[in-house]
């Protein structure tokens, strides 16, 4: 014959219970812990992101300063060259009524 199983003691049902409790408010923490820490990472993804974008931002800015800039060289250069231009007909000009005025 079989023997009877037994029903459990109470030392080991309460034993079983503060298992039991133990487990899920250890699961629970897990729980909270696992929240928290995905909250973190899409608060860090998210602040990547606007820095990411405030760095393409600032990127196109610099560019277009630089498309900017050398525009202006160019158009420093070529005023520049007409000045230099202006100055030598000038110097002609100048060289040439010296001459004259001594002619008289």
């Amino acid at each position: 014959m079989r023997e009877q199983e037994r029903p459990p003691t109470p030392l080991v049902v309460e034993g079983t219970r503060e298992k039991q409790g133990m487990s899920a408010s250890l699961t629970n923490q897990l729980h909270q812990t696992a929240e928290s820490v995905m909250k973190w990472k899409m608060q860090l993804e998210s602040e990547i992101k606007q820095r990411d974008s405030k760095i393409s931002e600032y990127q196109e800015t610099i560019k277009s300063m630089k498309g900017s800039l050398l525009g202006q060289q160019q158009q420093s250069e070529i005023l520049s060259h007409k000045l230099q231009i202006e100055m030598l007909k000038r110097g002609d000009v100048t060289s040439r009524y010296e001459v004259h005025l001594r002619a008289f």
